[in-house]
């Protein structure tokens, strides 16, 4: 696991500004469509917002549309104590890469992908520049791979990557596996993810721990979310958790 340290001594304060950006695809142009995310990312969106999160909620969102709101999440995060992203849609694999699909992505060709999609490199670095006390990043993109035509060599699932230091990365399922959408108003993760959020005295690390079991048992042992990261002192998304 890689080792990110990042200092949470005042990260749970209330006065800490907290800047998160949600981002769901669902109505694909050129695929199938999920019928999850837009709910996953509502109720997220709604979530954080109690908590005191600043929130940018984008949903199906273009390619355009990503790299501008990635962009000013970016700079919204500089000087802040917490950043969060959370994506819920299509991701792949290629090459040892992760990317997230937007809405308007159409690969005929593997090498598209670079130009075509959202690096999940570039996003860390580019959350990385504005310093935060910690970053936090979801990824509910564990789904099969939508355009198995013209990229017969991804691999299925996400693989994995080294956290950046000061950043936990959640994965809601195991790497080169795969998470599918249920048949209720939120994905498998996202609806256990939801339930343990809010619960006050409950730490970060304790949190993830539930959601995977609950997750686990749920689906049989067939996904079990993962998490990649190391972060020092408590974190609790209910601000009075820890009073």
């Amino acid at each position: 696991m890689a080792k990110g340290n990042a200092d949470l001594s005042t990260a749970h304060q209330p006065s800490t500004r907290r800047i998160a950006l949600v981002i769901e695809n669902g109505a694909y142009q050129h695929t199938g469509k999920l019928p999850n995310p837009v709910n996953d990312a509502h109720d997220i969106a709604q979530t954080l917002r109690k908590n005191n999160f600043q929130v940018i909620l984008k949903t199906d969102a273009s390619l355009e549309t990503m790299v501008d709101a990635i962009y000013q999440f970016g700079e919204k995060l500089k000087g802040s104590g917490i950043g969060l992203f959370y994506y819920s849609g299509h991701g792949i694999q290629v090459k040892g890469e992760n990317y997230l699909l937007p809405i308007d992505t159409n690969l005929t060709r593997e090498d598209e992908v670079k130009r075509k999609a959202i690096s999940a490199t570039d996003l860390l670095e580019k959350m990385g520049e504005g310093k935060s006390h910690l970053n936090l990043v979801f990824l509910d993109a564990c789904r099969n791979n939508p355009f198995p035509s013209s990229t017969r060599s991804v691999n299925r699932g996400l693989t994995s990557m080294n956290a950046p230091s000061g950043t936990l990365l959640v994965f809601s399922t195991s790497p080169n596996d795969v998470a599918e959408d249920c048949v209720g108003r939120n994905g498998t993760y996202t609806k256990n993810l939801l339930e343990y959020i809010n619960q006050p005295g409950l730490e970060i690390g304790m949190m993830l721990r539930q959601v995977r079991t609950k997750v686990k048992e749920e689906t049989g042992g067939k996904q079990v979310p993962w998490e990649n990261g190391s972060i020092e002192g408590t974190f609790y998304f209910n601000e009075n958790a820890s009073k």
